[in-house]
């Protein structure tokens, strides 16, 4: 049997990659290079700053590329708040975008189990059509226990298909214990993404975030001190 390869060219990667989204701190953007196309990020840590960071970017790349965001959440509605739109409206409104036309861009698919995630081919096509060229994944660790690792290889070879036409960002809350410097989850997990970010809140300064660059492909394990905002993160 003959499997149907795609190509793409180095060039088109190369031109799609030159445009960076801000994290909305500029340390952060120095530590990570920015949030460029063709590259998938995981950001695993505390809740609140993890949060910020993912509203931020939702509606930060419709501002700056003017074009949709996609959102898959694998988090149970009946675990607590799925999506907070309100929140994502303020944002909208602190970077002078109108809600309206920044909701309307922002696209939302919920996974509540397993056998959805495994069943998500019309993202691609919807990727696509739409020309989405941010994709955020919230949660994910929350759907996967030990047993179901191979489900989530399955997932994660879902979101490599859309590495060349979007930035892909994973957000994880979950610790490895013991190793509070590697997300939850098998160690495959680490292997999957490009970059990847501890964000660790202190625990004396309420706003004070430390950013810790787990894995880069060409920039050295750094730390970066970011302070919470309203609508994100940002420098003191």
């Amino acid at each position: 049997m003959i499997l149907k390869a795609e190509f793409v060219k180095a060039k088109t990667i190369f031109l799609n990659q030159r445009e960076r989204i801000s994290t909305g701190s500029g340390r952060l953007d120095a530590l990570i290079a920015g949030i460029e196309q063709g590259t998938i990020y995981l950001f695993y840590g505390d809740q609140e700053p993890l949060t910020r960071l993912m509203q931020f970017l939702a509606v930060e790349n419709i501002r700056k590329t003017s074009a949709p965001t996609l959102i898959i959440t694998t988090i149970d509605y009946h675990d607590g708040l799925v999506l907070d739109v309100y929140d994502l409206a303020y944002t909208a409104v602190q970077l002078s975008l109108d809600t309206e036309y920044a909701l309307k861009n922002i696209y939302v698919i919920n996974v509540f189990n397993r056998r959805q995630a495994t069943a998500l081919r019309d993202i691609l096509k919807l990727v696509e059509e739409k020309g989405i060229r941010l994709v955020i994944v919230w949660g994910l660790t929350r759907l996967f226990s030990y047993e179901h690792y191979p489900v989530l290889i399955k997932f994660l070879s879902l979101l490599k298909e859309l590495q060349s036409q979007s930035a892909v960002v994973i957000f994880s809350e979950g610790l490895k214990k013991g190793t509070p410097l590697k997300p939850a989850g098998p160690i495959f997990l680490r292997h999957f993404p490009n970059v990847i970010v501890y964000l660790r809140k202190s625990k004396r300064f309420k706003k004070l975030v430390r950013a810790y660059l787990v894995k880069h492909p060409y920039r050295r394990q750094e730390v970066a001190d970011i302070f919470l905002d309203f609508h994100g993160l940002m420098d003191w």
